[in-house]
């Protein structure tokens, strides 16, 4: 790319995020912004984003520019600049903590997440577009740091589009509108899916974290760690179903550019389409269960626990039918369930790929 392979991205990432944090000039639209977002208790700035969210707002801003790119790349006319998205950005997706996100990758070694890179192409060339809020991990990596938080650290004026066609310029302006409508939860719910399958792989990919999990246990109560890794189960096989189709319709109504439009509904599949299948409404349920389970393996005093039980609306009947099992029992009957669901899951995805090519059963 031209520059500094990233710059024109960590641009547009700078003026979509102030544009989320300070939406238009209108004080009443950005009242009604914010309250859009105040079901969403985990962030109680709006002047900032936790890491997971900013990560997420990343995916949705690199995602949609290369759709448009893809879109525009055969566009004719007497100024082709004019007409197209010049070029893609460089990051490609790939599961991480908290599902997929942006990374460069070389051969033989692990990826390099974008907010790590950003960090660190601040620190080495001083010039800060945002500000890390909050204590980095001990492994220095700031996408698994739960309690860091990410903000814009100067004001991005209109002198940004310089570096930007007219047709980029559109798109950046059009991709802020609507990211300015969203709350938290449906950033990181339409940043984190897209397609059915990719969202049953990621399912497969938290039962095989838990059944690595198990194995460790010691002591009288389970592993935070499988707190984590159900709630995520949870989340991505249903819960997050609202935030993720609330977005994509703000998507439909907010985006004017015909090629940003077309771009997003080539790659995103509607809600419906994701989580619509009976199939993967019995392994939410499932899924349901499997915390419950947890839950009933951890103190009764554990704070997440608690949070999680009121957040997923869980069944405290069925959890403390639970209790009555000992850790190693609960640990028994979570191996099993979580190595049917995988094949399950497995199944699903097979079964799905010869439907959609016309294959018979």
């Amino acid at each position: 790319m031209d520059r500094n392979e990233y710059t024109q991205f960590f641009e547009l990432l700078g003026y979509v995020f102030q544009e989320w944090i300070s939406p238009g000039d209108s004080t009443q639209e950005s009242r009604v912004v914010q309250e859009s977002r105040s079901d969403c208790p985990s962030v109680p700035k709006m002047d900032r984003l936790l890491a997971l969210h900013f990560d997420k707002l990343g995916v949705v801003c690199h995602r949609f520019w290369n759709a448009t790119f893809e879109e525009t790349k055969s566009n004719i006319s007497e100024d082709v600049s004019h007409q197209k998205i010049s070029q893609p950005f460089p990051f490609q997706e790939f599961r991480g903590v908290h599902g997929r996100g942006l990374a460069l990758k070389k051969p033989r070694s692990k990826p390099n997440y974008m907010i790590n890179i950003l960090n660190r192409t601040q620190i080495l060339t001083g010039n800060n577009r945002f500000d890390f809020i909050g204590k980095p991990g001990d492994s220095g990596d700031l996408t698994t740091d739960s309690k860091l938080y990410v903000m814009p650290s100067a004001t991005i004026t209109s002198e940004l589009f310089n570096n930007f066609n007219s047709k980029e310029a559109r798109v950046a302006k059009d991709l802020a509108m609507f990211v300015s409508k969203l709350n938290p939860e449906e950033i990181r719910a339409i940043g984190t899916h897209d397609h059915r399958n990719k969202m049953i792989e990621d399912l497969i990919f938290e039962f095989e974290k838990i059944l690595v999990v198990i194995p460790k246990m010691d002591g009288d109560h389970l592993s935070k760690d499988l707190l984590h890794f159900c709630d995520e189960l949870v989340r991505k096989s249903g819960t997050t179903k609202h935030s993720y189709e609330a977005a994509y319709q703000k998507a439909m109504i907010e985006v004017r550019d015909p090629d940003l439009k077309s771009g997003i509904v080539a790659i995103q599949a509607t809600a419906e389409e994701i989580w619509g299948a009976p199939e993967i409404r019995t392994v939410h349920a499932d899924a349901i269960k499997l915390l419950e389970l947890v839950i009933a393996g951890v103190s009764p005093q554990n704070k997440l626990a608690n949070i999680l039980v009121v957040n997923h609306g869980l069944n405290t009947h069925a959890i403390s039918d639970n209790r009555r099992h000992s850790k190693d029992v609960i640990c028994g009957m979570l191996r099993e369930e979580c190595e049917r669901l995988k094949d399950e899951c497995e199944k699903l995805i097979y079964n799905f790929e010869r439907k959609r090519n016309g294959t018979p059963n």
